[in-house]
């Protein structure tokens, strides 16, 4: 299933890209995500990523950026995807996402830091940077296991977040690819937190 994953994924691919955050849910619904990140399923609007483009437009200004979180589902699993934010990366949000279940979330950070984290049942299970091998989470680390030696594979120094996505993808069952976060989703606008 991830074999050729970048042709997939180009919004994980891009090079220039500042942050990012996304995480995967088991078993429930898009609208339990977005509840879980503190908004509440009437701030949202179903629509695709050009209508989003379109409706960031007309609510940003120069005294209020705003900034997207998109909700959906792949297969089983329930996502956000945020662009330019990594609210989906904090301890409150993935405690409530996981309270009964299981949630991953996948960071590409700004300033060059990266995260990954599982939690399930409330609670952090796994949690590290990926790329720096020798930064191991207390034992046992089996993502952290499969995810260095999916990094090792590939022959390069640092290859991306890619390889961090292919390890997801496979325990998801399904890619969080370029056509679904082009098409419709629930949407959130977040303000600026920095601001």
């Amino acid at each position: 299933m991830t074999e050729g994953i970048g042709n997939h994924m180009h919004w994980a691919a891009q090079r220039n890209a500042v942050m990012w955050c996304v995480t995967f849910t088991d078993g429930i619904t898009p609208e339990e995500v977005l509840t879980a990140y503190g908004f509440s399923p009437d701030d949202a609007r179903t629509v695709d990523w050009s209508e989003t483009l379109e409706w960031m437009a007309d609510r940003d200004r120069p005294d209020a950026t705003v900034f997207p979180l998109r909700f959906g589902r792949t297969g089983e699993w329930s996502f956000c995807f945020e662009k330019s934010t990594i609210l989906g990366s904090s301890d409150d949000v993935l405690a409530r996402l996981s309270a009964t279940t299981e949630t991953i979330s996948v960071m590409l950070g700004g300033g060059g830091v990266n995260r990954f984290g599982c939690w399930r049942d409330g609670r952090e299970v796994e949690s590290f940077e990926p790329g720096h091998p020798r930064r191991k989470p207390a034992p046992p680390h089996p993502w952290w296991d499969a995810v260095h030696e999916r990094i090792r594979a590939t022959g390069e120094r640092y290859p991306g977040m890619l390889p961090v996505l292919e390890v997801v993808a496979e325990r998801v069952g399904a890619i969080l690819d370029d056509e679904t976060l082009d098409g419709q989703l629930h949407t959130v606008m977040m303000k600026d937190p920095y601001r």
